[in-house]
């Protein structure tokens, strides 16, 4: 197993759901 695979889904999961967030505030 690599972590390395689940750090970085789990990453970009988190910045889509920020970008997603800061495009719901402007």
């Amino acid at each position: 197993f690599d972590h390395r695979v689940l750090d970085g889904a789990t990453a970009d999961a988190f910045c889509v759901a920020v970008k997603e967030t800061l495009e719901n505030w402007s």
